[in-house]
């Protein structure tokens, strides 16, 4: 029967009938096994090898197979030279776009596998021998860029996340290193950009300098509140594309400016050619002035309203200033 029948093609509605009468049949564990070594040395020919790559397109295997073959494969160390196989297989290929989504959406929720696993030192040599060298195109680098704008640093604001003896190797490792030419150029055009430059600035903003409000601020403020005028103080007013940090505000538009002798150069004391040594810095009296007087007048035209009040008239001629300080602040 065997022999006669060598050759013969069976008919579509024979191969029909044949997948009709197999379906949801789960072959014995010893069938399997038959099946399995009656295969072993068999080389399929590449025409087979297509027409069951095109047959397998598109299949949808059942959750029960998918579960047989994922406990059938738990714990399989693939070899080395079948790992090479693979590797050498997938060379080049890239996945479609529809295939990337698919992917994508499987993997969304899901825990990593190796998630808390620790690679061997052995692995880690590999992996890192392997990539050396390794430049990432500027298309990748600027989708990389992209997806993280946003985000929030994994290490921002830990302490203590790296070892004493991982932080004392990655200090040699960084010693005597020094950044290109190129590196050096984008960094300074990256700080140096309006974008960048204006952020600094609206960060700043909203910081309160000094930390502490100092003795004659203090002063100015319980003036005010003893005679139950309402006011803010180290409020950031905006001019143009810079801020100004205002002592105290009255709304809608009246500023208290409480200047130190020594930080702003009370004129009773300073002359405009002298030069200071502030912050260890060397400046001209002349320089501060003019820079204050240039922003005063900018909050003027803005309609704004300004009183200086000096350390000097605070605790030498107290009740006068209360009485300048009371007479501004009131409408």
């Amino acid at each position: 029967m065997s022999v006669a029948k060598k050759g013969k093609k069976l008919s579509e509605e024979h191969r029909k009938k044949l997948s009709e009468s197999g379906k949801g049949r789960v072959p014995t564990e010893e069938t399997r096994r038959k099946i399995s070594e009656s295969e072993k040395g068999k080389t399929v020919s590449e025409a087979t090898r297509k027409k069951i790559s095109k047959s397998g397109k598109c299949r949808i295997m059942s959750e029960e197979t998918k579960k047989r073959l994922s406990e059938a494969n738990k714990g399989k160390i693939k070899s080395e030279e079948t790992r090479r196989k693979l590797s050498l297989a997938n060379k080049g290929k890239k996945h479609s776009e529809a295939t990337r989504k698919k992917l994508s959406e499987s993997h969304k929720g899901q825990i990593a596998l190796n998630k808390g696993k620790k690679h061997s030192e052995e692995t880690r040599m590999k992996l890192s021998e392997y990539h050396k060298g390794m430049k990432h195109s500027e298309v990748t680098r600027k989708k990389l860029s992209e997806s993280h704008k946003g985000q929030i640093a994994w290490n921002r604001g830990k302490i203590g996340i790296y070892s004493v003896e991982s932080r004392q190797k990655m200090s040699v490792s960084k010693k005597g290193k020094k950044a290109s030419e190129e590196t050096r150029k984008k960094l300074s055009e990256f700080r140096n950009s309006p974008e960048n430059i204006q952020k600094s600035r609206e960060t700043r903003a909203k910081q309160v300098f000094p930390f502490r409000d100092t003795k004659i601020e203090k002063q100015t403020q319980e003036i005010l509140a003893n005679a139950g005028i309402q006011f803010e103080k180290h409020t950031s007013i905006k001019i143009g594309d810079r801020y100004h940090q205002a002592d105290i505000l009255i709304r809608p538009n009246k500023i208290i400016e409480v200047n130190g002798d020594y930080w702003h150069f009370n004129p009773r004391f300073y002359h405009a050619e002298q030069q200071v040594r502030q912050r260890n810095k060397t400046i001209k009296v002349k320089d501060v002035w003019n820079k204050e007087s240039l922003k005063l007048n900018k909050l003027r035209e803005i309609s704004y309203e300004i009183l200086v009040v000096w350390e000097y008239d605070l605790e030498k001629n107290t009740e006068q200033t209360r009485k300048k300080i009371l007479e501004f602040a009131k409408f």
